[in-house]
């Protein structure tokens, strides 16, 4: 429960993921292989988090992986950032299903940021991920009666449809806007 020792172990991990991404391994295969494993160890302690109900620490990894997330996204390496969406959207609905606001909202935070991330580097089927768990994740806050989140997740599909439009990505737009009535509604 040192969630300060815990933060600084987490970013040392996800830096050193990156130097081995960005500079010490050339193939892709290589990059993906590493950024696989270490982002399974981060959602497996993830989830035991979020099974203990321990907020603070789920917080702390989807923090991290949204650190990962982008960095795997600026080297096109779509397939590791689908995984973390899957785990950060699944989170969401998990924590919005418990009534954890907190997690939620910060599902949400992070799904809407590596979902523009991806539709930034033209990776379409991230994008279009980060838009369906946005919009679950809204979807779960509302039927839960969490407005602030539920709203929250509106805006960030408001956002990443802005993002996905300017990228030529009309489908993943034209998800977004589907989401945003479904949520409201």
């Amino acid at each position: 429960y040192d969630y300060e020792t815990l933060g600084y172990g987490l970013r040392s991990i996800g830096a050193r993921l990156e130097s081995l991404v960005v500079e010490d391994l050339a193939q892709e295969s290589e990059r993906c292989l590493m950024a696989d494993h270490v982002c399974s160890h981060f959602f497996r302690i993830g989830s035991l988090a979020l099974v203990k109900k321990d907020e603070d620490f789920v917080m702390q990894i989807m923090l991290n992986l949204d650190f990962m997330g982008s960095m795997l996204a600026k080297q096109g390496l779509e397939e590791s950032v689908l995984s973390i969406l899957n785990f950060v959207g699944n989170t969401g609905i998990s924590a919005a299903g418990q009534k954890m606001e907190r997690t939620a909202f910060e599902a949400a935070r992070c799904l809407k940021s590596l979902g523009t991330m991806a539709a930034g580097c033209q990776l379409e089927d991230a994008s279009r991920a980060g838009a369906y768990y946005l919009s679950e994740v809204g979807i779960e806050s509302a039927e839960q009666e969490m407005e602030n989140t539920a709203a929250f997740a509106m805006t960030n599909l408001e956002a990443l449809m802005d993002e996905a439009s300017e990228r030529g990505m009309e489908e993943v737009a034209k998800l977004c806007q589907t989401s945003i009535t479904e949520v409201r509604e």
